[in-house]
């Protein structure tokens, strides 16, 4: 709807768009083991870009693969290893 007044390559737009890619794999109703892979990386590189555009900003960064995973073994029943 507006990306067309965003000039091209901006950095900010680019995160933004990022984050939205992101939150479609979160909401997604069910992820594969590779999605969350990609999904992990996603995070890694839109921290990096949010950065490398807002230096006042810290961001805190969680192992969203490992996370995920073990929400998915406990949603299907199966028990989660302990660690």
């Amino acid at each position: 709807m507006i990306g067309y007044m965003v000039p091209e390559n901006d950095k900010k737009w680019e995160v933004l768009l990022q984050l939205r890619e992101i939150v479609e794999y979160i909401f997604s109703p069910s992820l594969t083991e590779s999605s969350t892979y990609v999904l992990d990386w996603l995070v890694e590189m839109h921290h990096e870009n949010f950065l490398a555009v807002r230096h006042d900003f810290v961001i805190i960064q969680i192992a969203f693969t490992e996370t995920i995973n073990r929400h998915q073994t406990m949603a299907s029943g199966a028990s989660s290893p302990r660690t």
